[in-house]
């Protein structure tokens, strides 16, 4: 058959005036209630006109059960011509839609009516209505209730118009949007001619699978059909006109009996997925039959791709979403539809005549509507605007969803905005071929609009792209090989030739820049994906920063990533860079800094460089500038320049300046690459008394050494940008320290004097000089000392008494340049002998409301002064009490270590008793403990160590009997004998003159034996006194000074006594064989006292 069919109006129109019928009235056709666009403007009624002759629809009135509407003209009249359909439109519709433009034919009757919708607020879908047509003269010329079995945007059709609107007679209209202007998809013919497609009238066919569509042709009449051809069709332009060009296949039948019945198989075989619409259709000269069938074919899974989503639109623009045919074959998009996370079946793509195919490799964007600026430039046949709304894509995340007209899901991705994309750019694809839910193969479009809809993403790889990949540097300082490895990708789809890469590296920036120039070649050809790598060495020489260019030579289609640059740190040598002055406690108004000198023989820059204290590093500040060799620079807070240095370059610190502590604090210079420079920890004392700022004596030597710093001599207070004021000079011997000998006199009058050879040249001939108030002057010629030589020089001080004692030092050195320190002035400390001091007396146990003491005795000859001693229990020196004041103990006499003043009060005693307030106190144990004074030089003088053995009383001190007894030794200390319980301040009530003629003490029989035979079981001993009366203590002793028993405590004893020992202990315990030790104490009132001690010897057969 040549020329076009015309299903719609040609079809209806010729169709009626071949029955020869004037039926005469006017019908309802089609009713669309819930269509996919606005409910307010897509809404349609379609009547048709049986009759044979014209119908004026003026007065006519259209509506539901609750409100009718008067039929007005929309510009094309209200005469309704036989056979014409009349397509009543919602009054918005012209306005704010026009969504069936493309599907109503030429030959329709458009009007509409004279309210804001049909009926009383549109036709709802919600509930099931009764739509009637009243004619002008007020008959209800139809009437039919719809029911809502419909899919959205499917419309009711009328399958026989000549019969009546029951239900029956009403079918769902297989096309989305329907039949409007036209003859009904599901009407009957009206002829006597039947086709029938067999099988379901929606089906699905398989991909890459042929449709076997089997027709049937059947003579309902009465007469034979004659000269019949059948022929199916499949609409691929979806236009709503069939043609030559869209015949799948046809055959003919010359004549067809009454109740005859042929049947046809025609083959269907799909281009690719998608939804198709095949017409089977009948033509014969009493008119014009047919059938239809929808067939769905699903896309394979990835055939087509989300490429680009413009989900953070700017003001005023719609979201769009972009797809891409991957699949190698066109794409018939009919029926698809795309959704987000929200639940719902998706928004189905509305697409115009010839709009449905994509084609392979092709992009189509999906939007929101036409009317951003960006989308201009697309075709006609890349924008798609979704029937119903667009699927609103969330800024913070969302899913986007692709599924073909079977509902399968062909792609999906749930993008979030750490993939790309942000307000105005949009979201693109890498590679179409990789993976939708990698977020690697997604970024932000780099174009300059900001969005690429139809054309290729601005990320993706092109054709032919070499990209030189960032350069990885290896070494460290200068004089040694560098690497530079240089790697190139081809991250293009096709194989490219390598060619090569030219390196520049410039060395020394912002100083001596020095440049060299390398070419690398690469290998021939580099495969898609492919990486090559290669390494450029070399020994660069000039320390700094260094900037490497690199420049890959080729093309190919993106010349941005051709090019790579990094700049790099060379270290110099170690000690290059030091801190030569710190002025850390600066004059008012003027910053706190820190001087640098440059060591090396070139030029250097701290652009970059770290400088810093014990708590924080902060980065220098690029100046341009270089520091000479030789040179200096400062590092200020705030980047201010000292008055004094105007002009030498000053770098200032990124951040906080790190405040130098005036009690000490570290000073760091870090290179660029984190290795450290120079660092030292100063104090102010290495200033040495002085003011000012603290300079660097030599700049070769060791930062942490404190002999190596001195406060500045200038006058002006510091030499910022000049030699420092206490640099080395030719001659200059310098005094370091003294110490005295840490011993005990006369040890103690060694003193050690450190001499150092702070010059440059080598001094002989000097000599060392010492004076003191109480030193006689002595001279001691020195050794000769080599540049930077330090040696102790040991003297014998003829000092006549060990204590406290100012000297001076001097040195006389010919041609010393720096006379300042040349001379030391110092108090030294010469500890006296052991047991100068004693402790005395013990007040361990006072009664209520006193306090403990000590009692010093002075042996010596000199007055000795206990500023600096220390007191300490068993606890340790940690806990020592500190004789804090000067304290001078005479020659001979006693003196008072307390825990309060209160003691002379408590003991009734004249202030001009010497003591001296000992604090912390160390308080003294009941149960026993130790005493140790120690000196100024912290040499033990004396100790104690007594315990519940001694028979310490509450009130009564232990007392000493002989100052130059031992301290160890417990029968050297007794309780007091005075009534008042202890002597403070005055001799002990047990010293005095020792009778050591008259006392006598023996024991018989020696051996003896208690072993209870009868036999020497007892040991008999005998003691006499010079005295008619005294206090007697008799104790028995092992040989490792244990006592084993106690004959006689502190008890009155007349001039003879006998005493018995049956050999055991206090407890009753037998004693063990072996020698034991009688000792036998007593004291007079008198002041008389004396002692003897027996060994005796006891045996067990």
């Amino acid at each position: 058959m040549s020329g076009r069919v015309g299903l719609l109006p040609g079809f209806g129109l010729w169709f009626l005036l071949a029955q020869g019928t004037a039926v005469g009235q006017v019908v309802l056709s089609e009713v669309m209630f819930d269509p996919l666009g606005d409910e307010a403007t897509d809404e349609f009624i379609q009547l048709l006109n049986l009759g044979p002759d014209t119908v004026d629809l003026r007065g006519w009135r259209i509506g539901d059960q609750d409100e009718l509407d008067f039929l007005v003209d929309a510009g094309h009249g209200l005469l309704l011509a036989p056979g014409q359909f009349a397509l009543v439109l919602d009054p918005d519709y012209f306005a704010g839609s026009r969504s069936y433009d493309s599907l109503i034919p030429s030959t329709a009757l458009i009007v509409t009516i004279d309210d804001a919708s049909f009926g009383k607020g549109g036709l709802s879908n919600s509930k099931p209505e009764t739509l009637y047509l009243v004619s002008a003269g007020g008959d209800t010329v139809a009437c039919y209730r719809y029911a809502l079995d419909n899919p959205s945007g499917h419309s009711d059709e009328k399958i026989d118009p000549r019969a009546g609107d029951w239900p029956e007679n009403w079918a769902n209209s297989p096309w989305p949007g329907g039949t409007p202007g036209g003859p009904n998809s599901v009407s009957i013919p009206g002829t006597q001619l039947e086709v029938w497609i067999s099988g379901q009238k929606d089906r699905v066919l398989a991909l890459d699978s042929a449709l076997a569509v089997t027709v049937a042709l059947r003579n309902r009449g009465t007469e034979a059909q004659t000269r019949i051809r059948l022929e199916l069709f499949w609409d691929r332009d979806a236009d709503g006109h069939l043609d030559s060009l869209e015949t799948l296949g046809s055959c003919s039948v010359e004549r067809l009996e009454p109740g005859g019945a042929e049947q046809f198989v025609f083959r269907f075989d799909p281009a690719g997925p998608g939804l198709f619409l095949l017409r089977a259709l009948a033509f014969a000269p009493s008119g014009v039959a047919g059938d239809s069938v929808l067939v769905r074919v699903p896309a394979a899974p990835g055939d087509v791709r989300v490429n680009e989503i413009y989900y953070w639109p700017e003001l005023g623009e719609p979201e769009w979403v972009e797809i891409i045919n991957v699949s190698g074959r066109p794409v018939n998009l009919a029926g698809w539809r795309l959704k987000d996370a929200s639940r719902g079946s998706g928004a189905e793509l509305s697409l115009r005549a010839g709009q449905w195919w994509l084609r392979s490799g092709s992009y189509a964007v999906i939007a929101a509507d036409t009317a951003s600026q960006r989308l201009k430039p697309l075709a006609a046949g890349e924008l798609f605007v979704p029937k119903g709304p667009f699927p609103t894509l969330n800024n913070s995340g969302d899913s986007v969803v692709v599924l073909d007209p079977v509902g399968n899901r062909v792609d999906a991705l749930a993008y979030l905005p750490s993939w790309g994309g942000a307000v105005g750019v949009s979201l693109e694809r890498m590679r179409a071929e990789g993976p939708s839910d990698q977020p690697s193969n997604w970024g932000s479009c780099r174009d300059p609009s900001g969005s690429t809809p139809g054309r290729r993403n601005s990320i993706s790889p092109p054709d032919s792209d070499l990209a030189l990949l960032p350069l990885i540097c290896s070494g460290d300082g200068v004089g040694q090989e560098w690497g530079v490895s240089l790697a190139v990708a081809n991250l293009g789809t096709a194989e490219m030739p390598g060619g090569a890469v030219r390196l520049r590296a410039t060395e020394g920036l912002f100083c001596l820049e020095k440049s060299a120039e390398f070419v690398v070649l690469l290998p021939e050809r580099i495969a898609p994906g492919e990486t090559v790598r290669a390494i450029q060495r070399w020994k660069p020489d000039v320390p700094g920063w260094m900037r490497l260019e690199a420049m890959l030579e080729t093309s190919d289609q993106d010349r941005r990533n051709n090019s790579r640059s990094a700049a790099v740190y060379l270290s110099p040598a170690p000690g290059t860079v030091r801190v030569n002055e710190i002025q850390f406690d600066p004059p008012a108004d003027e910053p706190e800094w820190v001087e640098v000198v440059n060591r090396s023989a070139c030029p250097l820059s701290l652009d970059g460089w770290y400088f810093g204290d014990s708590r924080q590093r902060v980065r220098l500040d690029s100046i341009g500038r270089c520091v000479p060799p030789g040179g200096f620079a400062l590092i200020a807070a705030g980047g201010l320049i000292p008055s004094a240095a105007p002009d030498i370059p000053t770098w200032r610190t990124r951040g906080t300046w790190p405040v130098l502590n005036n009690t000490g604090d570290g000073t760091v210079i870090v290179l660029p690459n984190g290795r450290v420079c120079d660092s030292l920890f100063y104090r102010p004392e290495w200033r040495r008394g002085g003011r000012g700022s603290l300079e660097r004596l030599d700049p070769d030597g060791d930062s942490l050494d404190s002999l190596n710093w001195a406060a500045c001599e200038d006058t002006r207070g510091s030499t910022p940008g000049a030699v420092n004021s206490v640099a080395a000079r030719e001659v200059d011997l310098a005094l370091i320290d003294c110490w005295a000998t840490l011993d005990y006199w006369p040890k103690s009058r060694l003193l050690w004097v450190e001499v150092k050879n702070r010059g440059k040249r080598e001094v002989s001939g000097a000599s060392l000089a010492l004076q003191g108030e109480e030193v006689p002057e002595q001279t001691v010629p020195l050794p000769s000392l080599a540049p930077g030589q330090q040696t102790p020089v040991p003297l014998e001080m003829a000092i006549e008494a060990p204590g406290r004692h100012r000297i001076l030092l001097f040195l006389r050195c010919p041609g010393d340049a720096r006379p300042a320190n040349d001379s030391l002035r110092k108090d030294v400390y010469l500890s006296p002998p052991r047991s100068a001091v004693v402790i005395n007396e013990l007040y361990a146990r006072p009664l209520p409301g006193q306090h403990e003491w000590v009692e010093l005795a002075n042996n010596t000859a000199w007055d000795v002064d206990l500023q600096g001693w220390k007191i300490h229990d068993r606890r340790g020196r940690q806990y020592a009490a500190t004789v804090k004041e000067s304290f001078l103990l005479p020659a001979g006499q006693l003196g008072l270590g307390m825990e309060t003043l209160a003691v002379l009060d408590e003991w009734a005693m004249e202030k001009s008793v010497p003591g001296t307030v000992v604090s912390p106190w160390p308080s003294l144990n009941d149960d026993g403990d130790d005493v140790v004074l120690v000196d100024a030089n912290g040499l033990t003088m004396d100790s104690v160590s007594y315990s519940l053995d001694w028979k310490l009383e509450r009130g009564f001190s232990l007392e000493r009997v002989r100052k130059d007894g031992s301290s160890l030794d417990p029968g050297n200390w007794v309780r007091c004998t005075l009534p008042e319980g202890a002597t403070p301040g005055r001799e002990n009530s047990v010293s005095g003159a020792v009778a050591t003629r008259g006392t006598g003490l023996t024991a018989t029989p020696v051996p003896f034996s208690p072993n209870g035979d009868g036999r020497d079981d007892l040991l008999l001993i005998s003691v006499q006194l010079p005295r008619p009366s005294a206090t007697v203590r008799l104790e028995v002793y092992d040989l490792a000074g244990r006592r084993v028993r106690t004959l006689l405590d502190d008890q009155p004893c007349g001039p003879s006594r006998l005493f018995v020992w049956d050999g055991r202990t206090d407890a009753g315990m037998a004693c063990g064989a072996g020698a034991y030790v009688l000792s036998l104490r007593w004291w007079s009132a008198d002041g008389a006292s004396g002692s003897r001690l027996l060994p005796v010897a006891l045996v067990r057969p």
